[in-house]
């Protein structure tokens, strides 16, 4: 397939790219982890598909963080290399048709939080087309990334603008205004995103009480 048409594997590439060059005990956005404890999520992720639903269910999460911590003791050259393949045939995240879908954020996103946790770091000029595929990942996604939000959400790049959340009864609307790759970061909890945030007080202050974090 043509990188050209499947940005998640583009990201995929440029990630391993990036880790091979920090090496396994580089910093992240993730709190406490290196580049070696995120590639082992990733690798759980694909790969440990009994472990994976602790990901998203706290009860699980003791179990799944035990095996993550497993993953970590794996050669880093060997991690890269697990990382590059991808996952395993029988794993449904390396089914084609789930891979833009599921993987383009997920590698996006875990890219960035190593990328913004280095010291001096600069935003990335991004592919046009690459934009358009994380934008159009971000129409289909921005209800559940704003689930929490306890206002009305509106994202906008300036050209195009995406209502995240409808007001809640009570509560108005707060516009966050960036760049789709910012809109990304912002929309997943990171605070190294570089977005400007408008509204009324009120609905300000119930913003920043929304947690995000994914």
């Amino acid at each position: 397939m043509s990188t050209s048409n499947n940005w998640a594997r583009t990201e995929r590439a440029n990630f391993v790219q990036t880790l091979t060059s920090l090496g396994p005990d580089a910093p992240t956005l993730c709190a406490g982890w290196t580049t070696q404890d995120l590639a082992a999520h990733i690798i759980l992720r694909e790969r440990r598909l009994d472990a994976a639903p602790g990901i998203a269910l706290p009860i699980l999460s003791n179990y799944t963080e035990s095996v993550r911590l497993n993953i970590t003791r794996t050669d880093w050259t060997e991690l890269l290399n697990q990382l590059s393949v991808g996952p395993p045939a029988w794993s449904p995240l390396g089914w084609s048709a789930l891979d833009q879908a599921v993987n383009l954020f997920e590698f996006f996103v875990h890219h960035e939080d190593v990328l913004r946790a280095q010291q001096g770091w600069q935003p990335r000029t991004l592919e046009p087309e690459l934009i358009g595929a994380l934008m159009s990942r971000l129409y289909d996604s921005a209800w559940f990334l704003w689930r929490r939000a306890r206002v009305g959400v509106i994202l906008t790049d300036a050209q195009n603008s995406i209502v995240a959340k409808r007001p809640p009864k009570g509560a108005g609307i707060v516009t966050v205004t960036g760049a789709p790759a910012e809109l990304i970061m912002k929309s997943y909890g990171r605070s190294a995103s570089r977005v400007e945030v408008s509204g009324a007080t009120h609905d300000l202050e119930l913003f920043s009480q929304t947690n995000l974090r994914i």
